[in-house]
């Protein structure tokens, strides 16, 4: 496989090509339903709304680097991203145990099982895309 700039692209340099297009989706559908949200009260108001408007940016923006190779590594990230996919999966849990609310569990469980795949499959292209990033760097030297 190669990519634009004609350098191949090993299978894990792709998967962790594939955590960064995950962050940029997840980023963008995030700041999406949050901008749907804002016409909606909700508990902690504007302030809480533009923090997870900033959060959803920076998805969106990690996600960026990595698939065009500016992010030089993924090591910070996929920890990151399993972090909050951790964090996701912790909310799940305490929404069906203090409310009982199936949907917003649904959400948060979903959220996190999807930051939580992705951070893994960062991980382990994480050599290969160092190895990747190495090529395009010496391709842009030449």
């Amino acid at each position: 496989m190669s990519n634009s700039n004609n350098v191949s692209v090993g299978p894990n340099a792709t998967l962790a090509k594939v955590a960064g297009w995950v962050w940029v989706s997840y980023g963008a559908l995030l700041g999406l339903v949050l901008l749907v949200m804002a016409a909606v009260p909700i508990p902690g108001g504007w302030v809480l709304l533009l923090l997870l408007l900033f959060g959803s940016s920076i998805f969106a923006y990690v996600g960026s680097q990595t698939v065009r190779g500016k992010a030089k590594d993924t090591l910070g990230n996929g920890i990151g991203s399993i972090v909050f996919g951790l964090f996701g999966l912790q909310a799940a849990i305490s929404t069906l145990t203090a409310d009982g609310d199936p949907y917003r569990a649904f959400g948060s469980l979903l959220a996190g099982l999807i930051l939580l795949v992705a951070g893994v499959i960062a991980l382990i292209g994480r050599s290969s895309y160092k190895r990747w990033r190495a090529s395009l760097d010496q391709t842009k030297a030449h």
